[in-house]
């Protein structure tokens, strides 16, 4: 008999429950269509293949999975709660498929989109997912007419992290197997929690705003042979928000995260505890309750990371071995962890240093490549108040047979004791002067080998799928630039023709991501060249000496032997910026509140002159205007749009003063030192030209600047 429950409409629905019997065989060739909300599952079934759009009315699961050894296959059957494309994701709710109180059930060939939860599993011991596509859940919005929304990820709270949803859930079960299963386009790929020894394989949860994979309290896991790559959301002008493509919270210890592809993410990987150190100034006591130790990190790639490739804080014992940590801000940021072993890492021209520990001790750093960082090769340090370097000092340091070529400098040691450093080999790098201590290596390469960690790893080697390659290994995008927003996640080129993102309000760039010969149709007024340098397309609006225009264009890109074309769609403004460059001389001399201090600076002759299409901090970070110094310094933007009459919105950003005048009004001032920070503002114009001026000045340190104008959304 299928259950009975008080409520009609779930009465109704038990019509449709599939009783066991005991004798059953593991898997019946009953196949089943779902046409409502709350159908429990209770033996072997197949899924009729189609397309059923169903919503979780109680929010219980459309279909709810009880009992043991029960296989559910879908047969690529869509389950979906919201009519996708073109669905809000932010307003997601309930689950799609819900697994619990169930013991080694089996999901496979499912595709399940649009729900808060896609699949969400709680107390099911040996659950396996087996080539399941959970694409699409709930998703903060990340852009809004092609402006960013900055909303930064509450990475230490389990309820943020059941607010966010995801396309699979897995709680309170262990011996999980999740393979060969994708989950994109949304905030969260997978997260497991309170499970462990779950193994995580083949899988692709790239594209990602929040978290490809996440782990929170879930100890003994393997996550090895993963795409996890850009997963990443903006932030304070650039991205970051606290997004990673290996999340490791919370007590998670004796995990193995192995050959996953972790690029172009906010962190690649981002290990820490669950009060970010607890540190109570008057009390002098720190807490780092949910740290997670003795975790092993081999060959993964977390380069092109907006923060760090790697992070790993407030933990004891974790082992970093030969993974590529390049093009990042830092390679590896090991902030309070003790006994952190590095080995033969490849650690490559990011921006600030190579590896970065502050108030560690117990560091074992020995055989790894270190090229091109900005900043020290390796940066050891003891920070904070008094108490705290005294309650957890930078000490106990090896630092052995690392190659070091072209780095800022080898090391930046301050405030750091018991440092002992032996065949290092240093090329067109400086080198620091420091008492070494004089004492044997520490053997941590050998001690690793020796151990059942070691062991462990090579059989997750010897696993590597046939065929399985890493975002590094591919022709395609590379590079933090590429990180572009779309309405939900990072913009996914796959499948597609081109790669493209907005050089400028009148420019765009078109990476083809295809080897077929590419050809474009565009309005009359937009020009398509190649540059051969960059390898790229270049779609510009034509500027005709005239009043700037906002022109709303279809570029269609279509290639020989694609299936369908690719169409692009958005607004470019044909206008010119002039801009003047000048020099200021600092805040002692010219203080931002002496308003006739800057009206003659600025009728002065200029540094400089030029004409662009970008009104950005681009105009000195891609290359600094002849004569004008690389801070202190100001300019004066102007130009001329047409504009049909209407209401408008307004952004920039700024660090360090703004201001903004149309029509030598004054719609934006922000004229005082701050760090990057965005305004807004809304105004009606009439029909007509319309005159923008734009004022900024940069005094030192991190700078920004943007300017965008778009008609305002109708209300």
């Amino acid at each position: 008999m299928p259950p009975i429950t008080n409520s009609p409409r779930r009465w109704l629905a038990a019509l449709a429950v599939l009783a066991v019997p005991a004798a059953a065989p593991a898997f019946a060739e009953d196949e089943i269509t779902l046409s409502r909300d709350n159908v429990a599952i209770t033996r072997s079934v197949k899924i009729k293949p189609g397309v059923y759009t169903i919503e979780d009315a109680d929010r219980n699961g459309v279909l709810h999975v009880q009992g043991r050894g029960i296989v559910v296959d879908f047969q690529g059957a869509t389950l979906r709660g919201a009519k996708l494309p073109g669905a809000d994701l932010s307003t997601l709710e309930g689950i799609g498929v819900a697994v619990q109180d169930a013991a080694d059930v089996t999901i496979c060939n499912a595709k399940i989109h649009g729900y808060r939860y896609n699949l969400h599993a709680r107390q099911a011991p040996g659950l396996r997912l087996a080539d399941c596509d959970t694409s699409w859940s709930r998703a903060h919005r990340l852009a809004e007419r092609g402006r960013p929304i900055e909303i930064w990820l509450v990475l230490r709270s389990l309820e943020a992290w059941r607010d966010y949803g995801g396309g699979v859930w897995i709680e309170d079960s262990d011996r999980c197997v999740v393979e060969r299963c994708r989950g994109t386009g949304a905030q969260n790929g997978l997260l497991l929690v309170g499970s462990h020894e779950c193994r995580v394989s083949e899988c692709d949860y790239s594209f990602n705003s929040g978290f490809g994979v996440g782990l929170w309290n879930s100890r003994r896991n393997t996550v090895a042979w993963n795409r996890l790559d850009f997963v990443n959301r903006p932030w304070g002008g650039g991205w970051g928000g606290d997004s990673a493509a290996l999340v490791v919270v919370n007590h998670s210890h004796e995990n193995f995260f192995v050959g996953n592809s972790l690029t172009h993410s906010g962190d690649g990987f981002f290990l820490t505890d669950r009060l970010n150190g607890g540190f109570d100034g008057p009390k002098q006591t720190s807490n780092f309750d949910g740290a997670c130790h003795r975790n092993v990190i081999a060959y993964n790639d977390g380069s092109y990371s907006t923060a760090n490739a790697f992070e790993g804080t407030f933990s004891t014992g974790n082992i970093y071995y030969r993974n590529w940590a390049n093009d990042s801000n830092f390679g590896f940021w090991l902030g309070f962890s003790d006994e952190s072993v590095l080995l033969k890492n490849e650690i490559l021209r990011n921006r600030f240093d190579g590896i970065a520990i502050e108030n560690g001790r117990g560091t074992r750093i020995k055989g790894n490549v270190f090229g091109q960082n900005r900043g020290a090769a390796i940066a050891l340090w003891a920070g904070g108040e008094p108490w705290v370097r005294e309650r957890h000092p930078s000490t106990d340091i090896d630092i052995r047979d690392n190659v070091i070529r072209e780095c800022g400098r080898d090391c930046r040691l301050d405030g750091s004791t018991q440092v002992s450093s032996g065949g290092n080999r240093l090329e067109k790098t400086p080198e620091t002067k420091f008492d070494y201590l004089d004492r044997p290596p520490a053997l941590a390469l050998g001690k690793f080998r020796r151990s059942a960690a070691y062991g462990k790893l090579q059989e997750i080697l010897a696993t590597r799928p046939k065929g399985f390659v890493m975002l590094r290994d591919e022709d395609g995008p590379k590079g933090v630039g590429w990180i572009q927003a779309d309405d939900y996640a990072p913009r996914d080129y796959r499948g597609q023709l081109v790669l493209w993102r907005q050089r400028d309000a009148g420019t765009l760039e078109l990476l083809p991501v295809t080897k077929h010969r590419l050809a474009f149709a565009t309005p009359d007024w937009m020009s398509v060249t190649f540059d051969e340098e960059a390898g790229l397309h270049v779609a510009a609006a034509e500027s005709r000496g005239e009043a700037g225009e906002w022109k709303t264009f279809t570029l269609q890109v279509s290639a020989e032997g694609a299936r369908q074309a690719q169409i692009i769609r958005g607004t470019l403004l044909t206008a010119e910026w002039e801009v003047r460059w000048f020099r200021w001389d600092r805040p002692e001399k010219l203080a931002y509140e002496d308003a006739e201090g800057w009206k003659r600076l600025f009728a002065s002759a200029p540094l400089h002159r030029q004409k662009t299409r970008d009104l950005s901090s681009r105009l000195w970070t891609d290359g600094h205007p002849p004569n004008v110094p690389r801070s202190h310094f100001a300019l004066v933007a102007t130009t001329r749009l047409k504009l049909p009459a209407g209401r408008y919105r307004v952004n920039t950003l700024s660090d360090d003063g703004l201001r903004l005048f149309i029509n030598e009004k004054e719609v934006i001032s922000r004229w005082n030192h701050h760090g990057p920070t965005p305004d807004e503002a809304e105004l009606e114009l009439e029909q007509g030209l319309h005159r923008i001026r734009v004022h900024y000045c940069q005094e030192d340190g991190a700078s920004a600047l943007s300017f965008n104008l778009q008609p305002a959304e109708k209300k």
